[in-house]
């Protein structure tokens, strides 16, 4: 059996299985986000201890000296040991800290992180009958991921599919 034969087939099925699996995920993402039930998720009332603002660095992508910092806004509820934080992609964070006073009652809905995990939980945060942090905001965030990776997973099985076709598929099948 040729080597190139082998090389090609190996090349073909790691290309296939991560573009699948990238727009698998990207799906189940966005799935995931168009059929949340706003009312089926954890919900929390209490009274706001304290709000602080996080950064954290995350690497980006695969070159170790590429970092983003990104400024998370933490909120912790009296009689109340779960974390919660909220993610705006401006990092502004001004006018939700103007409403989220100490003392201030509040209805959160998130969902649940690993212990010391800082993440996006928050879906939406009430204020008494009013809505200071809707969940669309958490849909646009998630929706946009998804659809990225939705996107790159197709890349990949086009270059790949460009990559193959360029070496001479053909002559060496």
């Amino acid at each position: 059996m040729n080597k190139q034969i082998i090389k090609n087939s190996l090349l073909l099925i790691a290309m296939t299985s991560i573009s699948f699996l990238v727009i698998w995920f990207g799906m189940m993402t966005i799935k995931e986000n168009y059929f949340r039930n706003i009312n089926k998720v954890e919900r929390i009332d209490g009274q706001i201890e304290s709000t602080e603002i996080i950064v954290t660095s995350k690497r980006a992508g695969a070159v170790p000296s590429a970092t983003l910092k990104l400024k998370f806004l933490k909120i912790e509820l009296k009689n109340s040991s779960i974390k919660l934080f909220t993610y705006n992609a401006r990092q502004d964070y001004s006018e939700l800290e103007r409403n989220l006073e100490r003392g201030t009652n509040v209805t959160v809905f998130y969902k649940k992180l690993k212990e010391e995990e800082v993440t996006n939980n928050i879906f939406r945060m009430d204020l008494g009958q009013q809505i200071i942090l809707t969940d669309d905001n958490y849909k646009e965030k998630e929706y946009f991921a998804g659809t990225v990776m939705v996107l790159f997973g197709l890349f990949v099985l086009i270059f790949g599919g460009y990559t193959l076709k360029k070496k001479g598929l053909n002559k060496h099948w």
